[in-house]
C-alpha cells in the first residue's frame, strides 16, 4: 500500500511461489503494470501503462523471457504502438525526439526523453551510442575506433538506415559499445 492507503501491488502466492494475476497501480489507483505469474516466472501478456491509461509497453512472456515487445509513444495527436523490432533508432533533434524505423519511416515523439525510452525498453533492445542517440543493436553495421589527440578513445558508427549525420561515441558510451559488441580481447580475469 501507499502511505495514503491506496493499494500499490496485488499478487498471489501458491506454495511460496508467485502464481496468477499481478497488478501494480499508481497512487491515483490507475493500473501501472499488469500480468501473470506461473511458478515465480512472468508469463503471458504483460502490459505497462502511463497515468493516462495508454499502453507504454506490451510484452509477450514465455517462462520469464520476452518473446515480443510492443512500445507505445505519443506522436502528433495520437498514440502509436509499434513492434520494437521495427525501430532502428531514436535521436534528439532540437526539442524533439525522432524515431527512425527500419522501413525508413520517421515519427516525431512527444512527452518523453531518450532516457525514459531506454528505461522502458531496456538495454536488451537499445543502447546509447552517445547522449543524443539511442540505437537498436541491429542498426549498428560497422564501428571504427580511433584515439583523439588527448588519448580519448572514440568510435565512429555506421548506422542503418543512414541518419545523414555522423554518429560518434566517446568515453563511457564507446567503452560500453566495445564491450557489448564483444570487441575487447578477454583478459586473464575473464576466464
Amino acid at each position: 500500500y501507499y502511505a495514503s492507503g491506496q493499494p500499490r501491488i496485488s499478487m498471489n502466492y501458491e506454495n511460496g511461489k508467485m502464481q496468477g494475476n499481478f497488478q501494480c497501480c499508481y497512487e491515483s489507483g490507475k493500473i501501472w503494470v499488469k500480468g501473470q505469474y506461473v511458478n515465480d516466472l512472468r508469463n503471458g501478456t504483460w502490459t505497462r501503462y502511463n497515468e493516462n491509461g495508454n499502453e507504454l509497453k506490451i510484452e509477450e512472456i514465455v517462462n520469464g523471457l520476452a518473446t515480443s515487445t510492443i512500445l507505445g509513444f505519443q506522436i502528433q495527436g495520437q498514440w502509436l504502438k509499434i513492434n520494437a523490432t521495427q525501430i532502428a533508432y531514436f535521436y534528439n533533434q532540437g526539442d524533439n525526439i525522432i524515431m527512425q524505423l527500419f522501413n525508413k519511416k520517421k515519427f516525431t515523439i512527444i512527452n518523453t526523453t531518450l532516457e525514459e525510452i531506454e528505461s522502458l525498453a531496456g538495454v536488451s533492445l537499445f543502447i546509447f551510442l552517445n547522449p543524443n542517440f539511442l540505437s537498436s543493436y541491429r542498426s549498428v553495421k560497422k564501428v571504427t575506433y580511433s584515439t583523439d589527440e588527448d588519448g580519448v578513445e572514440e568510435a565512429e558508427i555506421l548506422i542503418y538506415p543512414n541518419p545523414n549525420f555522423p554518429v560518434i561515441a566517446t568515453g563511457e558510451e564507446c567503452r560500453s559499445l566495445k564491450s557489448l559488441l564483444n570487441e575487447n580481447e578477454p583478459s586473464d580475469k575473464d576466464e
